[in-house]
C-alpha cells in the first residue's frame, strides 16, 4: 500500500521535473525515487544535515555553512562526514562571528549557494533528511529553491529528532525548541556525551547519533518504518 503523502510527493517530484532551466543535480534528485512510509527505518539511507546561519529567518537571513553524514544499515559512515563554508554575500555581524566561529574572511572564500544547493542535492538523492528542529533546514533549503529555481517546497522526507521524542513523550510539538529538546539536552538523556555546538559537520553527526540512540530505545528497533518516526 503506498500512502497518501508518499503519492503527493512522488506526484511533486514528476511536476517539478517538468520545468526548465534546472540544474542537473536537481533533475537527477527529482527522478530518483524517496523513501517510501512503509520501509523499515535500517534500510533506508539518511542524510543528517545541519546548517549555521546568520539568523533564525529564511526570507532575511543566510546559510553560512553546512555539514552532514550519512547513515546506512544503522550505521553512521564517518566517510561521507563533510563541511563546506557557503559565502551569503552579506556581512557577518560580530554575533555570527562570536556564535559560528567563522570570519568574513572565510566566507568571502566559501562556496556559493547555488554550489551548496547541488551539492545537497546530490547528497539527498534517494535518501531520507535527518535534522534537529526542521525549521531551520526546511525553511531555508525550501526559501532557497525559490530564490533560485522559483519554486517553493522540494519534495523531501525529513525526520526530525525534535519531532521524534515528542512522540516518544507523546508531547504536543510546537515550533518553537524548549531548553529541555534542544540538541545537548535529548543527547544527556541518552547518555551521549555532549558536543561543542554551532559547528554544522559535528551537529549532524550529533543528531545522527541521538537519532540512532532514539531507534534503539523503541520496541523492535529492526522492524521499525519510516512512517512511526516522521
Amino acid at each position: 500500500m503506498i500512502f497518501s503523502k508518499d503519492s503527493r510527493l512522488n506526484s511533486r517530484q514528476k511536476k517539478l521535473s517538468k520545468l526548465k532551466n534546472l540544474p542537473g543535480s536537481l533533475i537527477n534528485y527529482l527522478s530518483e525515487s524517496l523513501p517510501s512510509s512503509s520501509d523499515r527505518v535500517k534500510d533506508i539511507e539518511f542524510l543528517a544535515l545541519d546548517f549555521e546561519t546568520t539568523g533564525l529567518n529564511p526570507k532575511t537571513d543566510r546559510v553560512v555553512s553546512f555539514g552532514y553524514t550519512v547513515i546506512d544499515q544503522l550505521a553512521i559512515l564517518n566517510s561521507m562526514n563533510g563541511h563546506y563554508i557557503v559565502n551569503p554575500k552579506t556581512e557577518l555581524t560580530e554575533q555570527n562571528v562570536s556564535i559560528h566561529e567563522i570570519t568574513d574572511d572565510e566566507v568571502k572564500s566559501g562556496i556559493t549557494v547555488s554550489q551548496m544547493m547541488e551539492k545537497i542535492f546530490e547528497l539527498l538523492k534517494g535518501r531520507a533528511l535527518l535534522v534537529h528542529f526542521d525549521y531551520i533546514e526546511k525553511g531555508f533549503i525550501n526559501q532557497v529553491c525559490q530564490n533560485l529555481y522559483g519554486f517553493k517546497d522540494l519534495p523531501m522526507v525529513v525526520v526530525d529528532t525534535l519531532k521524534v521524542e515528542c512522540m516518544k513523550q507523546n508531547k504536543k510539538f510546537v515550533h518553537t525548541q524548549p531548553d529541555s529538546m534542544r540538541l545537548n539536552a535529548l543527547r544527556d538523556r541518552y547518555n551521549l556525551p555532549l558536543h561543542g555546538a554551532h559547528h554544522a559537520m559535528l551537529d549532524a553527526i550529533a543528531t545522527a547519533e541521538l537519532f540512532l540512540a532514539q531507534i534503539s530505545y523503541m520496541k523492535n528497533p529492526s522492524e521499525i518504518t519510516l512512517k512511526q518516526v516522521i
